[in-house]
C-alpha cells in the first residue's frame, strides 16, 4: 500500500479537511463517470518498427466532444480505460522528432478491447514544431533569425526557486549569471554579449506581454555617522513566477528578430510562453520535493594556534623591518636593537588557548528546500482553464537568511463564436526574503568578511553572553551578532491581463489585449543594539517601500493568406501604448529606548536628524510597427519589419526612433538536388540585419536641480534646505542603437541522429550612454552622454546526437553541447571620452576591450637580501612583486618605450575580463522507465582580479593582522619570511614605495575558468500499466537530484562564477521529488 504524506503550511492546515472533502468528491464524480464504458489498447513505433516511450496518445470523440490523453510507456504501449461508448473515436500520436498521426473511425462497444498500432515517421529537427517569435508563432523549418527555444520538459523544475536557474548552460548564447547564491536572490541572464553601460538586460514578454523587472528598495542609509547600508537587487520577472507554469521560453537574440520590440530589445528577447488549458477531463497534478542543503565552498581561516604563531611572526617581521635588521630588511645586527623583539603571545598562551570553532564554521548552517505544486487544466470545445499553486520554501546555508514564495495562477480561454475568442490570465506571487547582510555600503562588508577577519584566539561570546568584539578593531562586527540583524524584504506582484480576438474576415484577425502589472515592495530593517553599528547609534531603524504599476493597451492586426499553393503572406501590424509609475518612500530614525521597538515605531526614536524621503518618476511609451512573412515553396521565407518607438524620457527633438529588420532564409534540403539524401536529411541557411535600441539609463538623467540639505546663508547663517543645480542639461542625449548582422546554418543528419545550428554576428552599438565626468573645478560633476560606438563579435554552435537508440525500452544515451565565443571592443569614442581616456589604453581596435584589466606587468617576487633589488625598484622589501618596465613618456606625454623609471605609464592591456568561451554539456541515458540525466556547464579563459579578497589581504597582513588584528587564509603561512624565503607569496609587510604598483599588478589576475556539474538527476516513471487497475492515478514519478555536487577549477577564491568574493556563496544539495497525475 502506497502512502503519501503531504506537509502543508502552517496557515493551510486549518483548510485539509476542506481539501480531503473536494478530493473525496472529484474522484467520487470521476467513479461514477466511468461506469459503462471500455477499454482501448495500443501500441506505437517508428518506421523502422521500433516501439517509441513517451509519445502522446490524444482519444477523441467526434460526436461528444470527449477527449482524454496518455502517454506510451517504456514499451511503447498505451491503455484507455472505459472509454465513453457512444460516438466515433480518433487517436492522435504526437512525439518530438516525429510527424504526428491521427486514426479514426473506432466505435467503442460494451465489454469490447480495441486494439489500435500506429507508425510514426520520423521528421527532421521537429521541423513542424512552431516556435514563439515576437507577436505570433512560425514553424520552426521557417525561422529567419537566431532564436534558441527551451521547453519545460527539458528543465528540471523540482528544485529550483527561479526558471533561470534552471537554464544554466541548457541554451546556446544564454548565460545565466548568479551573482551570489542569497535565497530568493536575482539571477541574471544574459543573451549574447551587450558592451554597453546602460546594462541592457533582455527584456522579458510573458504570454504577450513585456515585462519590467520590481524596482529594488534601499535599506537603511547613513544616519549621523552609522556606516550600514544595503541596498536591494533588481528582481527578474521569472523571480515571481512558478516555474511549474511555464511551457516553452524563446530567446530572441539578433536583432532582426528582436527588433519588432524596438528600443527595450537592446539586451535581447526573452519569450515565457506559460501552460494553458486543453479540452479534455480535468487533468489534475502534484509536483513536490524536499532537499537538504550545505555550502558547495567556503574559505578556510587561520585555526587559533596558527593564527596566534603568524601573528608572533608577522610582529617579528614589522620589528625587524622597522630596525632594519640585516640581512633582508637592512645591516643591523638584531642583538644590537636598543628595544628586543618581543612575541605578543607567549608559548604558554599559545599551548593553553581553547581551540575556538571557526568562524566561517560558525557562521554556516544546514539548510534545506521544500517546494509543493498542485494544477488542475481541463475544458471543453469552447472553454480551457488552467489553474495552479506553488508554495517554495528555502532555509538558507548562512544563518539569517532564507525565502518564502506563494504563487497563484488562474488562466480562462473561451470561445464565444466562431470568430471571437476572450481570455484572462492572472498571476500572483507574495514572497518574503530575509537577507543576511553580505556587502554593499557597510564597512563591514558583510557576515563573511566578518567571519573571514574575527580573530581566532577569542570566543563569539563572553562571560556575560554578549558578543565580543575585536578589541583592535571593533568596526567589524563580532559575525555571530549579524543573526540579530533584522532585514526583510516583502515582494507582492500581480499580472494580470485580459484579450480578445476577432475574426474579421478569412485570414484576417484582429486582437486587442490590455494589462496591469503591480508590484509592491517593502524592505524592513532594524539593526539592534546587540549589533555594532547599532549599538553605536542607540539603535537604528528604517522602512522603505515602492509601488511600480504597468499598464499596457495594445492592437494588432494579423493577415494570412496564401496564392495558391506556392506562395504564403503573413503580415502583422500594431499599436502600443504603455505608462510605467514607480514611487518610493524612505524613513529611518535611531536612539530608541529599547530593541523591542525594533522598526513598529519610527516616531519614538530620539534622532537629532530622522531620515524622510520621497520619490516618483514616470515613463510613456508608444509604437507602431509592422511584420510581413514571405513564404514560397514553403524553402524560401523573407521576414522584414518595423518599428517606431517614442520615449517620454528623451528630450524633445530625441523622443522617436526607427527600429527596422530583415531576415531570409533558404530550406536547401528541400532542394531537389538534396531532397531524400541519405547522409543530409535537413540544411537551411539563414541571415538577417537588424536595430535594436536602449534607453536603459536612470530616469534621473534629465534632473537638472535637486535639493540639498544643510547650506548657510547670510551674516545670521542657519541650516537650511535649497535648490541646487544637479548636473548639466543635454538635449541631444538620444537613443543607444545597436545594429546586428546574424548569419547561420541549421541542420540534421544521418536520419536526424545528429542536430545543430551554427551562428556568426557582427553586432554595433551606437551612441553608448554613459556618465562622463566634468574636471573637478566645475560647479556639477558631470552630464549623460553618448560616449561612442562599441562592437561585439561572436559565434556559437550547438548539437545534439542521438547516440544509441534503444530498442523495446532497451538502453538510449542522448547528448548534447553547445558552445560561444564573444569579444567585445570599442571601435570609436566620442572627443569628451578620448580627453579623459589614459594614454596606455588604446582607443580603438580589438586591444581596446570594453571591458579589460589594466595594470602593471608582474615579473615574480623579489627574494634577495637587503641591497640586491631591481634597479626599477631601489631599496623594495624581500618578498615584494617585481613590477615590469614597459613605457615612459616623451616630452610630449606620449608613450615612448622602457625608460628605467616606474610610472604610470608602465600601465597595460592584462587580461579581458569577460569569458573567452562559454560551454555546457549534457547527457541523457534511459532504460526502461529510469532515466539519468547529467549536465555541465563552464568558462574558459575567465580573467578574474580578486583585489578586494584572498591575496590582497595577505599582501597587507601588516596593516590587516598586526595593526588590526585581523585573521587570514592558511595560504598565508606560504607568504615569503625570513624564515621562509621560498614562499610562493608576497611578503606580508607593507611597502608604501610600491604599494601602489604591486597591488594593481598581474599577480592578482586570475584564471577563473571553471567545470562545473549543475545537476545529476536519476529518475522512474512508473509504466501506464501500473495504474490499470485503478482509475485516479494516471502517472507517477519518483526523481532524486543532486545540485552542484562539484567544481573543477583552479581559481582560489570563494567561487569563479559569483561577481563577488564577499557575497553568499553558492549551495549544493540532494533533493527528492514527487509527480504525481491523477
Amino acid at each position: 500500500m502506497l502512502k503519501t504524506t503531504i506537509c502543508l503550511p502552517g496557515k493551510l492546515r486549518r483548510y485539509a479537511h476542506v481539501l480531503l472533502v473536494l478530493c473525496f468528491l472529484l474522484c467520487t464524480t470521476v467513479a461514477a463517470f466511468a461506469q459503462k464504458k471500455s477499454i482501448v489498447k495500443g501500441l506505437v513505433r517508428d518506421e523502422k518498427g521500433e516501439v517509441l516511450a513517451g509519445a502522446t496518445v490524444v482519444a477523441r470523440n467526434a460526436k461528444t466532444g470527449f477527449t482524454a490523453g496518455v502517454q506510451t510507456d517504456s514499451v511503447g504501449l498505451f491503455h484507455f480505460n472505459n472509454l465513453p461508448e457512444d460516438g466515433s473515436y480518433s487517436f492522435q500520436v504526437s512525439m518530438i522528432s516525429f510527424e504526428p498521426q491521427t486514426v479514426s473511425g473506432f466505435t467503442i462497444k460494451s465489454g469490447e478491447t480495441i486494439s489500435v498500432a500506429i507508425k510514426l515517421k520520423s521528421s527532421s529537427t521537429q521541423l513542424n514544431d512552431v516556435v514563439v517569435i515576437g507577436y505570433g508563432a512560425v514553424k520552426q523549418k521557417n525561422l529567419t533569425g537566431a532564436i534558441a527555444s527551451v521547453k519545460a520538459a527539458d528543465l528540471n523544475m523540482s528544485v529550483a526557486s527561479s526558471f533561470q536557474q534552471t537554464l544554466q548552460g541548457k541554451a546556446t548564447g544564454v548565460q545565466v549569471i548568479q551573482g551570489t547564491g542569497q535565497p530568493g536572490a536575482n539571477v541574471t541572464v544574459q543573451l549574447r554579449s551587450n558592451p554597453s553601460f546602460a546594462n541592457a538586460g533582455a527584456l522579458y514578454v510573458i504570454d504577450g506581454v513585456p515585462v519590467d523587472a520590481a524596482l529594488p528598495v534601499d535599506g537603511p542609509k547613513a544616519l549621523s555617522g552609522a556606516r550600514y547600508g544595503s541596498a536591494g537587487a533588481r528582481q527578474s520577472p521569472l523571480n515571481f513566477i512558478n516555474p511549474n507554469d511555464i511551457e516553452s521560453i524563446e530567446f530572441l537574440k539578433d536583432a532582426s528578430s528582436a527588433a519588432i520590440y524596438g528600443v527595450r530589445a537592446g539586451g535581447g528577447v526573452i519569450l515565457v510562453t506559460t501552460r494553458r488549458g486543453k479540452s479534455g477531463k480535468p487533468s489534475i497534478q502534484y509536483t513536490g520535493s524536499y532537499g537538504a542543503q550545505q555550502v558547495a565552498k567556503m574559505y578556510e581561516v587561520l585555526n587559533t594556534k596558527d593564527y596566534m604563531e603568524q601573528r608572533n611572526l608577522l610582529h617579528q617581521e614589522v620589528w625587524m623591518k622597522n630596525n632594519k635588521v640585516a640581512p633582508y630588511y637592512g645591516t643591523v645586527d638584531a642583538a644590537s636593537v636598543a628595544t628586543p623583539y618581543k612575541p605578543i603571545f607567549t608559548q604558554a598562551q599559545i599551548d593553553t588557548t581553547p581551540q575556538y570553532q571557526s568562524a566561517m564554521d560558525a557562521i554556516t548552517r544546514q539548510g534545506y528546500t521544500q517546494q509543493h505544486n498542485i494544477s488542475m487544466s481541463g475544458g471543453n470545445g469552447k472553454t480551457s482553464y488552467f489553474v495552479s499553486g506553488n508554495y517554495f520554501d528555502q532555509k538558507g546555508v548562512l544563518l539569517n537568511s532564507g525565502f518564502k514564495r506563494y504563487n497563484g495562477r488562474v488562466n480562462l480561454d473561451q470561445v464565444i463564436s466562431d470568430k471571437v475568442k476572450v481570455g484572462v490570465n492572472l498571476i500572483g506571487s507574495n514572497s518574503i526574503s530575509n537577507n543576511t547582510i553580505t556587502g554593499g555600503q557597510n564597512e563591514a562588508g558583510g557576515i563573511v568578511t566578518a567571519a573571514m577577519y574575527f580573530p581566532a584566539n577569542l570566543p563569539f561570546y563572553g562571560p556575560d553572553g554578549s558578543y565580543t568584539a575585536n578589541p583592535m578593531y571593533a568596526n567589524i562586527p563580532n559575525p555571530l551578532s549579524y543573526e540579530t540583524v533584522e532585514d526583510q524584504t516583502k515582494t507582492q506582484r500581480l499580472l494580470s491581463n485580459a484579450y480578445g480576438t476577432w475574426e474579421i474576415i478569412k485570414g484576417l484577425t484582429a486582437k486587442a489585449n490590455f494589462s496591469y502589472d503591480q508590484s509592491n515592495v517593502k524592505r524592513t530593517n532594524f539593526l539592534p543594539t546587540t549589533f555594532y553599528y547599532g549599538a553605536k547609534v542607540g539603535g537604528l531603524a528604517s522602512v522603505a517601500s515602492s509601488v511600480s504599476t504597468s499598464k499596457l493597451l495594445e492592437y494588432t492586426l494579423n493577415y494570412t493568406h496564401s496564392f495558391g499553393k506556392r506562395q504564403t503572406l503573413q503580415a502583422l501590424a500594431g499599436y502600443s501604448y504603455m505608462l510605467n509609475d514607480f514611487e518610493n518612500m524612505n524613513a529611518g530614525n535611531q536612539q530608541f529606548v529599547s530593541d523591542i521597538v525594533s522598526w513598529y515605531d519610527l516616531n519614538s526614536g530620539a534622532g537629532a536628524k530622522p531620515v524622510v524621503g520621497t520619490y516618483k518618476t514616470q515613463d510613456i511609451w508608444a509604437s507602431y510597427f509592422g511584420r510581413a512573412i514571405y513564404q514560397l515553396d514553403d524553402k524560401y521565407t523573407l521576414t522584414a519589419s518595423v518599428r517606431r518607438d517614442g520615449a517620454s524620457r528623451f528630450a524633445t527633438n530625441k523622443k522617436w526612433g526607427i527600429f527596422p529588420a530583415i531576415s531570409g532564409s533558404w530550406l536547401i534540403s528541400e532542394e531537389q538536388f538534396l531532397k531524400n539524401n541519405a547522409v543530409v536529411d535537413f540544411l537551411k541557411l539563414r541571415a538577417g540585419y537588424g536595430e535594436t535600441g536602449n534607453s536603459n539609463f536612470p530616469a534621473t538623467a534629465f534632473e537638472i536641480y535637486g535639493t540639498r540639505g544643510n547650506p548657510w546663508f547670510g551674516e545670521n547663517a542657519a541650516s537650511s534646505t535649497a535648490i541646487f543645480l544637479k548636473q548639466a542639461a543635454n538635449p541631444n542625449l538620444t537613443w543607444e542603437t545597436a545594429g546586428e548582422f546574424n548569419a547561420g546554418v541549421d541542420f540534421g543528419i544521418l536520419r536526424s541522429r545528429i542536430t545543430g545550428s551554427v551562428d556568426y554576428f557582427n553586432k554595433n552599438i551606437r551612441n553608448l550612454i554613459a556618465w562622463m565626468p566634468f574636471p573637478s573645478d566645475f560647479t556639477v560633476s558631470g552630464v549623460y552622454g553618448n560616449s561612442g560606438t562599441t562592437k561585439s563579435t561572436g559565434y556559437e554552435i550547438g548539437l545534439q546526437s542521438k547516440n544509441i537508440i534503444g530498442r523495446k525500452g532497451g538502453f538510449s544515451w542522448s547528448s548534447n553541447i553547445n558552445f560561444s565565443h564573444y569579444l567585445n571592443y570599442w571601435v570609436k569614442r566620442s572627443p569628451q571620452s578620448l580627453a579623459t581616456l589614459d594614454k596606455w589604453k588604446d582607443a580603438s581596435g580589438k586591444n581596446a576591450l570594453f571591458n579589460g584589466a589594466y595594470g602593471y606587468v608582474a615579473d615574480g617576487l623579489f627574494k634577495g637580501q637587503f641591497g640586491s633589488a631591481p634597479a626599477l625598484m631601489p631599496g623594495m622589501l624581500p618578498g615584494g612583486i617585481i613590477i615590469k618596465d614597459i613605457h615612459g613618456f616623451d616630452d610630449k606625454g606620449n608613450l615612448s618605450g622602457p625608460d628605467g623609471l616606474l610610472t604610470a605609464a608602465d600601465q597595460t592591456l592584462l587580461a579581458n575580463l569577460d569569458p573567452k568561451f562559454n560551454f555546457g554539456f549534457g547527457n541523457t541515458f534511459t532504460y526502461k522507465n529510469f532515466d539519468l540525466n547529467i549536465y555541465f556547464s563552464g568558462m574558459i579563459k575567465k580573467a578574474r582580479s580578486p583585489y578586494y579578497t584572498d591575496y590582497y589581504r595577505i599582501a597587507n597582513l601588516q596593516a590587516n593582522m598586526e595593526t588590526y588584528g585581523w585573521n587570514t587564509m592558511p595560504v598565508s603561512k606560504d607568504r615569503w619570511t625570513f624564515k621562509n624565503p621560498t614562499g610562493d607569496f608576497p611578503t606580508g609587510l607593507s611597502d608604501s614605495r610600491y604599494a601602489s604598483y604591486q597591488n594593481y599588478s598581474s599577480y592578482y589576475i586570475l584564471d577563473a575558468s571553471y567545470l562545473r556539474c549543475r545537476n545529476i538527476t536519476l529518475g522512474y516513471s512508473f509504466p501506464a500499466s501500473f495504474f490499470q487497475s485503478q482509475h485516479t492515478i494516471s502517472g507517477l514519478r519518483l526523481s532524486l537530484d543532486v545540485q552542484n555536487p562539484f567544481t573543477i577549477t583552479s581559481y582560489p577564491g570563494l567561487d569563479p562564477e559569483l561577481t563577488l568574493d564577499n557575497f553568499y556563496p553558492l549551495s549544493k544539495s540532494v533533493v527528492f521529488g514527487v509527480n504525481v497525475t491523477l
